[in-house]
């Protein structure tokens, strides 16, 4: 592969580099020493070479398959790219644009996707670089974008790959990439590059926000100060010009008080213009007031939420409407929740105080001691950073709220930097409550493996809290039905996949809510039939909890019309096996609620399979002390019968909780059977 000489650059787009460029493309026509051949799934996707560059979108004289989706997936390959020996660093620009709304790409399994891939000099592949492409510019204006980091050590080849398998491109609908460069070199080659535009989310607030003392200066940090024009920016508080005020150094901009700023939220406005004379405005909020005494959240080290200092085990149902079941009532709705044990309930993601009747719904909650997650705004994914911190300031009284929704379905609608920007909007407002994002892992169905990278790797910190949606029970088109068995062991998986994306991360444990499926809901040939069995909601329930839930969701869509499961809600039936199932939960609750121990105990099987449909263990076993008592939490997520041998040091008696059988123990062993997702919880002393 030949490599351009960097200086090529220098003249291109007017800076000066010292590193070396391994693809510089406008895609103005194919340009083989660079690219595999672009992989298109089926024949859905147009993908075009010309004056504007690569223009994606959907092949118009296609028509969809009978019974497949119009998937314009496709995939755009460097060929393998040697390194420089020295080269430990590297940088990532591109130029983007797209007429399509909400656009956050991202690939399937190990297809389609956006990433760096590095190899060893025996070709076998050491690492991953993901990125998120931001479309967010208009598609006869296309914008930068721009990635750094750490080449892998050994890695002597490199391969850059773009393309997407969602969203997909509808009939109108078009995307342009109109420039990419990647760059390799040392560190300090790489960080003395000048950023090649004034990218978003360039404002990061460092003072403390809220706070009550409106006469401190505000300091924002600025992202990639090196490449901004400092002759040419201004700043606007709350509408009015107030540059004079704002002072520049060390890589921070100071605005001053004149006086004393005044009580409530504040947005400021500062345009940044970079060297090559393009320029954007961001914005950044703060505010001025006091915090909650009351019902505030925190969270304990190992990611427990704390309710003023006291650990919240969330037992919360999903999708709380007005519906027949409840008589379109909301006290009802919430005395029968409270009856079953919940502690938590969410409406719907977009529901918010400016809905007509939020008043009632709070409320109810207060009246049956329950607490609530709320939207702060009523635009699905809004990414808005001053209408989502105005929507929070706006409802700070709310009492009983104790979580700000701020993504749904996320990585399919909200790009990652900007999901960042909104949960720190938030923070600048309220100190006081959890910010909570809802998405499933991307580990598709049928699979045990864990990936690289999931839906979750890069939101990770955007949210202090994570809903994995995890709804495996399915019925599939004839021919593509896996078994029944791997279906309940997805929770592991997922619970699995989120502790690992949290190292990737270095973030700290943070609460988890998994949204268990209790729904059934059959729009098309491609979702789920049929409930949850009892076992299997029992199973899926304990299984989240013994690899590290800080609770449990339980959600059921409601609301959707010509489906038997929406308008009257759960059936007498279907609603006792749920609240079976919260009640053993509740009754103990405590026990919960304590900190982790050390897992001292074994498990073995006996007699049945060792492992279960997905290749986990068969035997999933939490250990817990409380009151002076151990408890075994113990689940068989095999689809068959297990029978176990349990050791725990200093066990003398052991009794099993909910069946009030006490079982025999021998040198601190002791022996007992399950049924297909079986679930015991042991007593013992």
């Amino acid at each position: 592969m030949k490599t351009l000489v960097f200086a090529l650059l220098a003249i291109l787009s007017g800076f000066a580099y010292s590193a070396e460029t391994l693809i510089d493309d406008d895609f103005t026509s194919p340009k083989g020493n660079y690219w595999q051949e672009i992989r298109i799934f089926m024949p859905f996707s147009n993908v075009v070479y010309g004056e504007k560059g690569l223009v994606m979108g959907r092949n118009e004289k296609q028509a969809p398959i009978p019974g497949r989706l119009f998937d314009t997936a496709f995939e755009l390959k460097s060929q393998s790219l040697p390194l420089p020996a020295d080269a430990r660093a590297f940088q990532l620009t591109l130029k983007l644009g797209s007429n399509k709304k909400g656009m956050a790409p991202k690939g399937f399994g190990d297809s389609y996707q956006n990433r760096i891939l590095w190899y060893d000099a025996a070709g076998e592949r050491l690492a991953a670089f993901y990125y998120v492409p931001d479309f967010g510019h208009p598609l006869d204006k296309p914008g930068w974008c721009l990635y750094r980091g750490s080449i892998p050590k050994g890695a002597v080849k490199v391969e850059v790959q773009f393309g997407f398998d969602t969203p997909d491109f509808l009939e109108g609908e078009w995307g342009v990439l109109n420039r990419l460069v990647f760059t390799v070199g040392t560190d300090e080659q790489i960080q003395d590059l000048e950023a090649p535009c004034a990218l978003p989310h360039a404002l990061t607030l460092l003072s403390k926000s809220p706070t009550e003392d409106g006469t401190v200066p505000f300091v924002f940090k600025v992202l990639k100060d090196k490449a901004v024009d400092w002759n040419g920016f201004s700043v606007e508080l709350d509408g009015q010009e107030v540059s004079a005020r704002a002072k520049f150094a060390n890589g921070q901009l100071t605005l001053s008080p004149q006086g004393r700023f005044g009580d409530g939220l504040h947005v400021v406005a500062v345009t940044l213009k970079d060297k090559s004379g393009e320029n954007v405005t961001e914005k950044g909020v703060f505010y001025i007031g006091k915090s909650r005494k009351e019902n505030v959240m925190t969270v304990r080290e190992d990611g427990m939420p704390l309710l003023d200092g006291k650990p919240f085990f969330l037992l919360g149902i999903a999708c709380l409407v007005k519906q027949g079941r409840n008589g379109n009532n909301y006290d009802r709705a919430f005395e029968e929740a409270s009856a079953a044990g919940l502690n938590f309930a969410r409406h719907w993601s977009t529901y918010n105080m400016d809905s007509k009747d939020a008043e009632e719904f709070v409320a109810a909650a207060r009246r049956h001691n329950m607490f609530i997650s709320m939207s702060p705004t009523l635009v699905p994914n809004d990414t808005d950073a001053v209408r989502v911190a105005t929507g929070v300031a706006k409802q700070l009284e709310a009492d009983r709220i104790l979580a700000w929704d701020i993504g749904d379905d996320t990585s399919a609608f909200i790009k990652p930097a900007d999901l960042l920007a909104k949960h720190k909007a938030i923070r600048a407002v309220d100190d006081t409550r959890l910010t909570t994002q809802a998405d499933n892992m991307g580990l598709g169905y049928t699979s045990g493996s864990l990936r690289e990278h999931s839906s979750y790797t890069d939101y990770v910190l955007a949210s202090d809290t994570i809903q994995p949606e995890i709804y495996p029970i399915r019925d599939y088109l004839p021919g593509t039905a896996p078994s029944r068995a791997t279906m309940v062991p997805q929770v592991i998986r997922d619970m699995t996949q989120i502790k690992r994306d949290w190292q990737m991360n270095g973030s700290a444990p943070r609460p988890i809510w998994p949204l268990i499926q209790y729904f059934y809901y059959a729009p098309s040939k491609r979702s789920w039939y049929a409930l949850p069995t009892p076992q299997e909601l029992r199973a899926m329930s304990y299984l989240a909890v013994i690899h590290g839930s800080h609770g449990v969701f339980w959600y059921r869509y409601a609301g959707y019309r010509g489906t038997k499961n929406a308008a009257r809600g759960y059936s007498d039936e279907q609603w006792k096996n749920l609240s079976t199932v919260t009640l053993e939960f509740r009754a103990l609750y405590d026990m919960y609620c304590t900190p982790p121990v050390e897992q001292t105990q074994t498990a073995v099987v006996l007699d049945g399979p060792q492992q279960d449909g997905l290749g986990f263990a068969s035997l999933n076993t939490l250990l817990k002390k409380h009151d002076g008592k151990m408890y075994l939490i113990t689940c068989n997520s095999a689809y068959e019968k297990v029978k176990a041998r349990f050791e725990l040091p200093g066990v003398k008696s052991v009794r099993e909780y909910f069946e009030k059988r006490e079982l025999t123990v021998k040198d601190t062993a002791f022996e007992d059977s399950f049924t297909p997702y079986g679930v015991h919880v042991y007593v013992m002393e």
